[in-house]
């Protein structure tokens, strides 16, 4: 049974509650005479608070500074972090370089049009091979002018080739040169130049073939540039709303309901949601999709920008509201799941002169959460459940009556209905005649604000042939209707504060 209809269970079921416990009469008051005892079963005060205690993990309970109280729903967190991007940032510097010529440009770029500007290593191995043709001995000089080691030096190499009577020469770098810590800063065009000059005994130049370069375990630890249009895939997520999943007819309306959309953002790069799917799902099976310009047009994230803002967050909150959205048409429709999958795309206008930053801690955090206040209206809002029960061991009881007393400071009307089914499923009887009204909702002024509390008294006898019934039944329906004062004419406020006080006894007579 879900807990927040603790109403139904917390009435009825401690009828079902006194019968069932009621195993001897040493602790009961005789009434009358010695057949007849009065046995008190509860006295307790409940606030919607209490009932609405024992949430799931993804659902809780948020009370504001006026003691109003929203009921909020929670997704999954997604998270996205900077290795997706650096791994294709990393496909600019390619595993295998030919060395074609003695100044040869090499793009800083990659085919989904990402531009480097300025990248530190993390880590990387450097390897090189070449071979002289030539009938000398050759000095070699390989350099790098866009790549810095830690102290600020380019980096670069010098060869010494010793011709020995045989060709080719073969030059090889056997032990791996270590990249962790180096920067790389692209030049004007946005490309690393390699370079290298192999000279004669003379002084004379000349050139290499099967000159190689090797890269292997690159990982870069921050990154400046242009980094394309990265499309991050958010998963698809879905977010249970138990407030209506025992629904089976009636109207609710929440005055000012939200969806929350929140982003912790520490990539420095412009980026923009993509709505695949925003659907409420309700409880009779319709999917409704929410619709808003957020929507059509998606979200733009904060960001860090450069120089200044290296390693901050910046937080984006989102509100899917009735101004601007059709959120109460959606959440006014019994909704029982929000179905979504949103996406992010980088740089989503194509701005090569907005030039931003990652480093290999960044990351995006998206969360999606509804909120529901518990302020709006109800009329004829009617939930079931089933409770097993077993009355075939009281056979010396001739009647019994339950008296309930309630007053409620709660602008909520529960009223209240239990069939009851034999062991074959056949119905046998009911509780009441009609659906009782068990507790009254306090009155309300214009403002939905309770004025003072109601308060009722009834009786409910269970005696003859409804009494052999009881006997006979093994499982009871509950059905419980749940309106706000005045049948849902008016939006009312439901507070934390605010309490029902209930009072169940039950008299039993007993057969001689």
């Amino acid at each position: 049974m879900n807990y927040r209809y603790l109403l139904i269970a917390g009435i009825l079921g401690l009828f079902l509650w006194g019968c069932q416990h009621f195993d001897d009469l040493n602790n009961v008051e005789p009434v009358g005479n010695d057949a007849e005892y009065a046995i008190p079963l509860i006295n307790t005060s409940v606030s919607l608070d209490d009932l609405l205690e024992n949430l799931d993990k993804y659902t809780y309970l948020d009370i504001d500074t006026n003691q109003l109280i929203y009921l909020r729903y929670k997704g999954d967190v997604i998270t996205k972090t900077s290795q997706e991007i650096f791994k294709n940032i990393e496909l600019a510097l390619p595993p295998l370089i030919p060395v074609v010529d003695t100044v040869m440009p090499l793009p800083f770029t990659t085919p989904e049009g990402i531009e480097m500007d300025y990248v530190e290593l993390k880590s990387g191995l450097l390897y090189y091979a070449f071979e002289s043709w030539h009938e000398d001995d050759m000095t070699v000089k390989i350099r790098f002018p866009q790549v810095f080691k830690p102290n600020g030096d380019i980096l670069e190499f010098n060869n010494f080739v010793h011709y020995s009577g045989s060709l080719p020469v073969q030059t090889v770098m056997l032990i791996p040169y270590n990249l962790q810590g180096h920067t790389l800063i692209a030049d004007s065009e946005g490309n690393l130049r390699i370079e290298y000059i192999a000279l004669h005994s003379n002084g004379e130049r000349d050139t290499l073939t099967n000159f190689n370069i090797v890269l292997s375990n690159v990982e870069f630890s921050y990154a400046e540039g242009y980094f394309g249009n990265q499309l991050h895939d958010g998963k698809r997520d879905t977010i249970n709303i138990e407030f209506f999943e025992s629904w089976t007819k009636g109207d609710v309306y929440f005055e000012d309901p939200k969806i929350y959309v929140r982003v912790f953002n520490s990539f420095g790069v412009p980026t923009r949601s993509i709505v695949n799917v925003f659907d409420i799902t309700t409880a009779d099976g319709n999917i409704l999709p929410l619709q808003s310009d957020a929507i059509d047009n998606g979200i733009d994230f904060d960001y860090p920008k450069l120089p200044d803002e290296v390693g901050q967050t910046r937080i984006t909150e989102f509100s899917f509201t009735k101004d601007n959205s059709n959120i109460d048409v959606v959440l006014g429709s019994k909704p029982v799941a929000l179905d979504y999958d949103v996406d992010a795309i980088t740089n989503p206008d194509n701005e090569t002169a907005i030039r931003g930053f990652i480093t290999d801690s960044s990351r995006y955090t998206v969360s999606v959460e509804v909120e529901l206040p518990i302020y709006g209206r109800s009329s004829s809002y009617i939930v079931v459940d089933t409770v097993d029960v077993d009355f075939s061991s009281y056979e010396n009881v001739e009647e019994m009556e339950f008296k309930v007393f309630a007053e409620n400071f709660l602008p909520l009307n529960v009223g209240m209905q239990a069939y009851m089914y034999d062991e074959s499923g056949a119905l046998v009887d009911s509780l009441f005649t009609g659906l009782q009204t068990l507790i009254p909702a306090a009155p309300v002024d214009d403002e939905g604000e309770v004025l003072h509390p109601a308060k009722q008294v009834l009786y409910v006898p269970v005696a003859g042939a409804r009494l052999e019934n009881l006997r006979k039944t093994k499982r009871i329906l509950l059905n419980a209707a749940f309106s706000t004062f005045d049948n849902g004419s008016k939006s009312v406020k439901v507070y934390a504060d605010q309490h029902v006080n209930i009072g169940v006894g039950l008299k039993l007579k007993m057969k001689d």
